[in-house]
């Protein structure tokens, strides 16, 4: 009974001392320790050098040291940008703790903004400290500055959203709703980079530099001319900030650029977007323009043959419903509508062929993946890796085909004037 006794004694000291040894508390660190950052930007600087800009949120009711001011309605709010000049990430996060009160964490940050000359000159560099760092989430948003990511951040005047944790996500929403551009998550862009023969498209995102110099937008719209591009689009007031379009990224590195129409098409191409709007120009001239809501009917049907000439064809599958169209026209006619459907179909057969002969002879990219579909014309893997793809890319040929078919007319069948 005594040796029982005994070895049950052994085994209770061996459990706690077990329980001591893997606490996990030795390193804690309180909320009241922390300065939570809600956006990164990282921009070349000289000597092989990078600038890194953190955009710092700030605690509800940190004026109070509480609950918030007035039961806790005090939003949170981002402070003004702090910047801080390194070798890599992990060293500017130190060099922070030099000015900050509190200890940087990244634990809440929401998008990673790249500066434009950073990207041009390569980014496997950063990359490294990107995926390494535990406090990065491979899920956080990716995006490239046209310019500086620091005046990105220091420009950025939410309209809507009061807090900078959801902005990313609110951002990246209106994206896969419209497809003006790309929605890519730090895991997207480190699986492209390391495809030899793919590419892989970034959001573009600029400030509008007449929206920054008349903010309430008193001088009104000047311009004449429709943009697609971000910081040239024609509006006044609002956010000085715009993203739209695409930067394209080939091995790490930036080799052109799209703009919004263009990422539309792409997302159509790739099957990624379930519904959007386009305007296309309509049937009957004269600056006269038909607004659609496009529905992917099913994914496209990707045929891709490597031979000595690489030659692509799809099929693209859409449904539409007319929400805008010209005065005195009536699609609901089913004459009128055939035709309006073959047009529309010329129309983004001719767009799509252009967007994706651009990425493949152009930049030599392809960030739509076709490719992918040619996997099982080769026996091996190191087979599709010795295909030359980028001098075929150069050379590809590329059929598209639309088949767009028109099923609603809105809330409204008949044309106005046929119901004067």
């Amino acid at each position: 009974m005594v040796p029982n006794i005994s070895r049950m004694l052994r085994a209770w000291t061996a459990a706690v001392l077990a329980c001591m040894a893997v606490t996990g508390c030795y390193d804690r660190q309180e909320l009241e320790q922390q300065a939570f950052v809600t956006t990164l930007g990282i921009d070349k600087a000289p000597n092989g050098l990078i600038d890194c800009t953190f955009r710092i949120a700030l605690p509800q009711g940190a004026q109070s040291g509480g609950g918030g001011e007035k039961g806790g309605n005090t939003p949170l709010a981002g402070s003004g940008p702090v910047t801080f000049r390194a070798h890599n990430l992990v060293e500017a996060l130190t060099m922070a703790n030099s000015s900050v009160e509190r200890t940087l964490s990244l634990t809440h940050l929401g998008q990673i903004i790249l500066g434009e000359d950073l990207v041009k000159s390569g980014l496997l560099n950063q990359l490294d400290a990107l995926t390494r760092f535990r406090e990065l989430r491979p899920t956080l948003y990716i995006g490239v500055a046209k310019g500086s990511a620091h005046d990105i951040i220091a420009a950025d005047q939410p309209v809507v959203e009061r807090t900078p944790s959801r902005m990313p996500d609110s951002i990246a929403d209106i994206g896969r709703r419209t497809g003006l551009f790309p929605v890519v998550a730090l895991h997207d862009l480190v699986n492209a980079v390391s495809e030899p023969n793919a590419g892989v498209i970034l959001p573009l995102i600029n400030v509008n530099k007449k929206v920054k110099e008349d903010p309430k937008g008193q001088q009104g719209i000047e311009g004449s001319h429709l943009a697609f591009t971000p910081g040239e689009i024609e509006r006044s007031g609002g956010n000085p900030v715009e993203w739209m379009g695409a930067a394209v990224v080939r091995n790490g590195q930036w080799v052109g650029a799209l703009n919004g129409e263009e990422c539309v098409i792409l997302s159509l191409l790739e099957g990624k977007i379930k519904r959007t709007q386009i305007t296309l120009p309509a049937p009957q001239g004269d600056n006269r323009t038909v607004s659609l809501t496009v529905k992917r009917e099913r994914a496209p049907d990707i045929a891709v043959d490597p031979g000595q000439v690489l030659r692509v064809s799809l099929h693209v599958p859409l449904e539409a419903d007319v929400v805008y169209q010209p005065q005195g026209a009536n699609y609901a006619n089913p004459v009128n509508r055939q035709k309006l459907e073959q047009y529309c179909n010329q129309v983004l057969e001719q767009r799509f062929t252009q967007t994706l002969t651009k990425m493949l002879h152009d930049y030599k990219a392809d960030a739509a993946r076709i490719t992918d579909h040619a996997r099982r014309s080769f026996p091996t893997y190191q087979a599709f890796l010795a295909y030359p793809w980028q001098d075929r890319y150069a050379t590809a040929q590329v059929q598209v085909q639309a088949d767009l078919h028109i099923r609603r007319f809105g809330v409204q069948i008949q044309p106005a004037t046929h119901l004067a």
